[in-house]
């Protein structure tokens, strides 16, 4: 009975991100439902003793001020709200609090001669993520949209993941072609609760907010935001090695610059996704 509201509990913050990201990317504002699914999925996942009292707390503490962040009306009380949802979100996405995320699959082997490692379906991270958007949408209301920079195709999504995977190929990643058992899983458990939140945070908080302040500069300087936000990505992964780091912080800058020609935080998952599918499928993994 409980692996069962453990699935649902899943189920259900897997469609509120979605939700969230959609909403987001139509720049709707009609955040509510999405905001009582991440406190219902919190609520349950201590319910089922996965949790802990003061992580629930601090959970449900980043997506309640996610929600009314728009109605800070001090500019003061706006940044407070903006930083401690960040900083909450990184504690969490950092698997800093306690929480006991499900185990898809334990110490696994995809590639000859490559490390084992074990796949979670991350709630911490996932919370995180959808804590994240709600707080760009509600940072995105009444303020006017603004074109994107060029014509960028969606097109062109897929053709920045075959270049960034074909620098991992060229440098230290070896081409494996596989379909591995728990390929589904990781897929999917990657796309929700993994590149939804890293983008959240790198490109739609960092890299938005910093190509907001800096709007008056020329377009030189944006671009010189996108590689600084990509190389804080790279030192974000630095825990796999000085390699993986390196290529993270290539990926990162097609990441950003997606986000950035486009204007839609879907575009830079996308790309992330598919540059994660990929080296799961096509390369050696992990690093």
């Amino acid at each position: 009975m409980s692996n069962i509201i453990v699935t649902m509990i899943y189920l259900m913050l897997g469609a509120g991100i979605l939700a969230s990201v959609i909403t987001l990317d139509r720049s709707k504002t009609h955040i509510k439902p999405i905001a009582i699914c991440g406190i219902i999925c919190i609520l349950m996942f201590y319910w089922v003793e996965r949790l802990a009292l003061l992580s629930a707390i601090l959970l449900l503490l980043m997506t309640v001020v996610s929600y009314f962040h728009y109605c800070f009306k001090n500019p003061y009380i706006r940044i407070i709200s903006i930083l401690f949802v960040a900083c909450v979100a990184f504690i969490a996405s950092s698997h800093l609090l306690d929480v006991s995320n499900l185990l898809l699959y334990k110490n696994i082997t995809v590639s000859a001669g490559s490390p084992s490692f074990s796949i979670y379906a991350n709630f911490d991270k996932g919370i995180a993520g959808l804590a994240l958007i709600l707080l760009l949408i509600n940072e995105s209301r009444g303020r006017t949209p603004k074109p994107v920079k060029s014509r960028f195709r969606w097109e062109y999504c897929p053709i920045l993941v075959i270049v960034i995977l074909a620098v991992g190929a060229l440098s230290s990643l070896g081409f494996d072609p596989k379909i591995p058992n728990s390929a589904a899983l990781f897929l999917t458990t990657n796309i929700f609760f993994s590149t939804v939140t890293e983008e959240a945070f790198f490109r739609g908080l960092i890299q938005g907010s910093i190509i907001r302040i800096t709007d008056k500069y020329e377009q030189w300087v944006h671009y010189l935001v996108i590689i600084g936000v990509a190389c804080l990505f790279g030192v974000a992964h630095i825990g796999g090695g000085v390699a993986l780091a390196l290529l993270a912080t290539f990926a990162g800058i097609g990441y950003g610059v997606a986000y950035y020609l486009t204007g839609r935080l879907s575009a830079a998952i996308l790309v992330h996704f598919g540059v994660n599918a990929g080296h799961y499928l096509l390369l050696e993994y992990p690093v």
